[in-house]
């Protein structure tokens, strides 16, 4: 869902350029920032599962061999 918010407010953002709306774009700006920071923290953690699934597999590979 975090993914989607850049595409709506790319349609957004140039309109609130056009009739120079700060405090709309300042808090699609705000927004934005909350959601890719949002995505990155998702990213993180299924980086970290990854790793964790890896270290799994490895280990119970050794144990048999």
């Amino acid at each position: 869902m975090y993914e989607a918010v850049n595409l709506v407010y790319k349609v957004l953002i140039p309109i609130y350029e056009h009739h120079r709306d700060c405090k709309k774009l300042a808090s699609i700006h705000d927004k934005l920032h909350d959601a890719f920071t949002n995505i990155a923290r998702q990213v993180s953690l299924i980086s970290i599962a990854i790793d964790l699934h890896m270290q799994f597999t490895c280990n119970l590979i050794l144990l048999f061999l």
